[in-house]
């Protein structure tokens, strides 16, 4: 027959790994979870959906204003005010304000 000590030893035991398991799962799960809402972020599917169209992505810096992305990306030839309200219909932003970190879809 077995002692007491025994068994709430074992039973110990068997808690820790419960435990450790769950942890290994939720982990596990986690990961899952972030691969997937990586792949499906607006800026990859936004990436290819871009250039399939003839446009190219441009990440929005500090400062940044549609003008002076407009000025940097203009075809030549091209009057700034029709390329930034195009950029801004592109993007479908009304406002013509854009912040930093914002993907922006550039006509070529």
């Amino acid at each position: 027959m077995r002692s007491t000590s025994y068994r709430i030893k074992k039973a110990h035991r068997e808690a820790v790994l419960n435990r450790q398991r769950r942890l290994a799962l939720g982990a596990a799960a986690a990961i899952v979870l972030l691969v997937w809402f990586i792949n499906m972020s607006p800026v990859g599917s936004l990436t290819s959906e871009a250039a399939d169209r003839g446009y190219i992505c441009v990440s929005v810096h500090g400062g940044d204003t549609i003008w002076s992305v407009a000025e940097e990306y203009r075809p030549d030839n091209t009057d700034i005010r029709a390329f930034a309200h195009e950029i801004a219909a592109v993007n479908d932003i009304e406002d013509h304000m854009i912040y930093e970190g914002q993907v922006l879809k550039i006509p070529n």
